[in-house]
């Protein structure tokens, strides 16, 4: 019987996925990398505001003149009103990111727990069997 490279190479790939899910070196360099882009997505996130404030303290600087006694009142700072906008988006934008981190950092944890592995490798060795067993494939 001819050995088909392409199931060498899934049964080669599937062992190494088996073994990397079970021994955990990435989850361990996954949940470092998940939690420092978690800790500058908050820091970004916490910074927002204090941009939101001063362009609003800016935006909303009066100038007065009264040239030839006719009273003019300029408003400059609004000038800055789509970058308030821009601001207070971006800010909307790095807590959805902030979030998104969350929820992987979870789903990394619950993947790395031994209830999710076990039976994960279960179902890659039922699969390699029916890999490498003709009689038992459907067609």
């Amino acid at each position: 019987m001819k050995v088909q490279p392409s199931r060498l190479a899934l049964t080669a790939n599937l062992m190494l996925i088996v073994l990397v899910g079970i021994f955990g070196p990435v989850d361990l360099i996954s949940d470092l990398q998940l939690a420092e882009a978690t800790k500058r997505a908050l820091v970004a996130f916490a910074a927002t505001p204090g941009f939101n404030a001063a362009i609003s303290a800016v935006q909303g600087t009066e100038v007065a003149l009264q040239p030839a006694g006719v009273g003019v009142t300029l408003t400059p700072g609004q000038l800055l009103d789509p970058v308030n906008d821009l601001v207070e988006r971006l800010s909307w934008v790095i807590l959805a990111s902030a979030v998104s981190l969350g929820i992987q950092q979870l789903i990394l944890s619950v993947s790395a727990s031994p209830l999710m592995v076990a039976p994960l490798a279960a179902a890659a060795l039922v699969f390699g069997l029916w890999l490498w067993r003709p009689a038992w494939r459907l067609s």
